[in-house]
């Protein structure tokens, strides 16, 4: 798919940002344009993987190794329980810590 398309049509209809992500494009929009941007995809015949509704943050916080490390535990130990179906977070951690912590394991 044309991404240059996908930018367009997101824009005109009503989106606030489209970014491209390593193996996808994300599109951000307000709640109220939800499903108007939703339906000019599709008549424009631009497939979507999924479309939901989701928090994001206003602001995050950068992590150190220590701190970093505790939070992720966490984040797993609640994706491990049922009740829980979702989880937002504002924590930021570089793309080098993330790679090191991963290694870790």
């Amino acid at each position: 798919m044309d991404e240059d398309k996908i930018l367009a049509v997101a824009l005109e209809s009503g989106a606030d940002d489209v970014r491209n992500e390593a193996d996808s494009i994300q599109i951000i929009t307000p709640p109220e344009n939800f499903t108007q941007v939703k339906n000019r995809l599709k008549e424009e015949k631009i497939e979507s993987m999924s479309a939901e509704f989701t928090k994001l943050p206003q602001t995050t916080l950068p992590l150190d190794e220590k701190s970093a490390e505790k939070v992720l535990k966490l984040y797993e130990a609640l994706e491990e329980l049922d009740e829980v179906s979702q989880i937002y977070s504002n924590f930021d951690i570089s793309d080098e810590l993330m790679e090191k912590l991963t290694s870790k394991v």
